[in-house]
């Protein structure tokens, strides 16, 4: 395994940190989904429980993804994610509260799916010698993206005054992450 000074030194921690930043940066523009179903029509109560749909497909996509990572290299996995939750950011971005349930259940599933897959990826390239601190280090990129992801998907909207906008921009930044991986 590589200590973490090594770590750094190599392409693949810049880009699983670009890919992860890039990832929670979408990730963090969900906290706007009720606002977003809100205004698409939906009372509060509904939006709520699409909202909802989210935890439920996070847990699957987990047990799933688990399985996945078993089975088959990790990057690709990572990147069929990636793809997988563009899809449901694209599908929100072009039939907004129509078909809702279904892109929030996608994206739910892709995420639970992703959060196992860079735990697995940094034990897979940079081993066990100093696996707490390089993750320690590229969960800073994660801390960063999602933070920011609400702040940047509010200022897309303020910008745009559609949530189209924003949903779409996030399906091409997750293929973007894809690409990465």
């Amino acid at each position: 395994g590589y200590t973490n000074r090594e770590a750094v030194r190599l392409p693949v921690f810049w880009i699983l940190g670009t890919a992860n930043f890039i990832w929670l940066l979408c990730v963090g523009g969900l906290f706007h989904l009720l606002p977003f179903l809100t205004k698409e029509g939906l009372t509060r109560a509904d939006a709520a429980t699409a909202v909802g749909v989210l935890g439920i497909a996070t847990a699957a996509g987990r047990i799933l993804g688990g399985m996945l990572y078993d089975r088959f290299r990790a990057p690709l996995v990572c990147a069929s994610i990636f793809i997988v939750e563009g899809i449901g950011f694209a599908v929100l971005a072009l039939f907004g509260a129509k078909y809702a349930a279904l892109g929030i259940a996608v994206i739910g599933f892709a995420h639970g799916s992703e959060t196992s897959g860079f735990s697995y990826c940094i034990a897979r390239y940079f081993g066990l010698r100093a696996y707490g601190e390089i993750s320690g280090w590229l969960n800073i990129f994660a801390t960063l993206g999602n933070g920011l992801g609400p702040l940047c998907f509010s200022l897309v909207f303020d910008v745009t005054g559609d949530y189209a906008w924003p949903f779409g921009i996030w399906a091409g930044l997750t293929a973007l992450a894809a690409s990465l991986m």
